[in-house]
Formats: C-alpha cells, structure tokens, sequence
C-alpha cells in the first residue's frame, strides 16, 4: 500500500477546472512579431495576416494541448482504478504488498494485476 502510495505521491494530481480550464483564459501577444515586421517595413496588411497565423498556430497548439491533458486525465483515472483492484485482488488472493517505495516493485505487481484483468 505504501509502494503504491509512493508513486501517487510522484505525480500530483490537478483539479478538473485546470485540467480543462477555458480556451478564452490564453492570451497572445503579437506586439513583439508587430515590432519586428514594421522595423523591417511590413505593409500593415502583411502584418495583420502575420498575427492571424500565429493566433491560429498558437490556437491549434493549445487544442492539442488541452487534448493531451484530457488524456492524462483519463490515464490517470485507470491508474486509481487498476490501484482499487491491485488492492481488492490483492486482499482477496490473501497477498499483502509489501511496505516498498520501488517503482519497480509497484509496477510489476501493477502489470501482474493488469494482465488478470
């Protein structure tokens, strides 16, 4: 229980609101390429598509990072899950686990666990 204990304590968990926190909460600026684009006499015109493709690139990035965190959600929800029944087969084969902070301890009796399933 405790080896378990040991790898949850390894990666801490985030809320639900940071997981999934509001696409309108990321701001970027474009002063810095605006600058940079009028220094070297960028039409104006030329400029605004320039900040348009970076917002839509930087937009594109965010999705896949948000997409990403919703899949760590998910394996992080398994992990709890497969930890209940690591425990459960655990009480129910008479097998203690033994009082270890190996990663490797865990997860071999994880593995184990999960190709009974």
């Amino acid at each position: 229980m405790e080896a378990l204990q040991a790898v949850k304590d390894m990666f801490p968990r985030m809320s639900n609101s940071e997981l999934m926190g509001p696409l309108d909460s990321v701001v970027v600026s474009t002063e810095k390429l605006r600058q940079r684009l009028q220094e070297e006499g960028v039409s104006e015109e030329l400029i605004l598509d320039s900040e348009q493709i970076m917002r839509s690139e930087f937009a594109a990035l965010h999705n896949q990072i948000v997409l990403l965190k919703q899949k760590q959600w998910l394996l992080i929800d398994t992990l709890r899950h497969l930890e209940v029944h690591v425990l459960k087969s655990g009480k129910r084969n008479g097998i203690q686990i033994r009082n270890s902070t190996s990663a490797f301890t865990v997860s071999s009796t994880m593995q184990s666990c999960a190709n009974s399933i």
